[in-house]
């Protein structure tokens, strides 16, 4: 298959590219109209921390749910588009590199969908109360349904990617590229660096900001943790090889 594979031209890697592709998008267009048949499903479980929630304009529930669907059908088709990036890529890899890609495409799916589970359970009732406490006799809360669910993307999926931390760290540790000490060392700029990117993950208040730099602070602390168990393993690997 590698020997097929290196005789292929330019135009047979780009034949092969494009069929993916249509893969990709035919995934994502399927799992989008699967999503939208259960849409209503998708928005009573978002809305669970919400009370009552109403819309202002005649397109805005219908458009919440295709909003809804269309991010379900990204992340649902997501095990396609990795699998076809990884089938057009994978011949070109060493046997080490190919090892490497299997344990940690899936470990990053695990990760994604723990990160949007604990943005859900713990994050998004917390954040939602929070500002709903601010409600008075003189000042009723009357959330959109699309406000509401923009909240509460801007919080799930933030979440999920920064989840990818330490995965991240052992990759860039088992390369040899980052050490302990260089996130050690540079700790305070990496605390500045996670309150920069909730600015731009989460929706703009500092509530939510503060929200995704806690839970991303204490992943870089346990990421140092990680770093220092790979080289320590290196470390001894080495003493046992000289």
């Amino acid at each position: 298959m590698s020997e097929q594979r290196d005789k292929m031209s330019f135009t047979d890697h780009l034949g092969e590219l494009r069929q993916r592709l249509i893969w990709i998008v035919l995934a994502f267009l399927i799992a989008t109209g699967i999503a939208f048949y259960f849409s209503e499903t998708l928005l009573d479980i978002i809305t669970v921390p919400a009370d009552n929630l109403h819309y202002i304009s005649p397109a805005e529930a219908f458009l919440s749910q295709l909003k809804l669907a269309i991010i379900a059908g990204l992340v649902f088709s997501l095990p396609v588009t990795l699998y076809q990036l990884i089938a057009f890529v994978l011949p070109a890899l060493e046997p080490g590199e190919k090892k490497y890609l299997f344990i940690f495409l899936p470990l990053a799916l695990i990760l994604f969908v723990l990160g949007v589970l604990f943005a859900y359970f713990v994050i998004l009732p917390l954040a939602y109360r929070f500002f709903i406490n601010f409600a008075r006799e003189d000042l009723l809360p009357m959330i959109t349904v699309r406000s509401y669910v923009s909240f509460a993307l801007g919080l799930l999926l933030p979440f999920g990617l920064v989840f990818q931390l330490p995965l991240i760290v052992t990759i860039l540790s088992n390369l040899e590229l980052i050490t302990p000490e260089f996130l050690r060392t540079n700790r305070k700029i990496a605390v500045l660096i996670t309150f920069v990117i909730g600015s731009f993950l989460t929706p703009p208040d500092l509530i939510s900001q503060g929200l995704l730099a806690g839970p991303l602070i204490i992943l870089y602390e346990s990421s140092i943790m990680v770093s220092k168990f790979i080289y320590r393993r290196k470390n001894k690997h080495t003493g046992q090889a000289a």
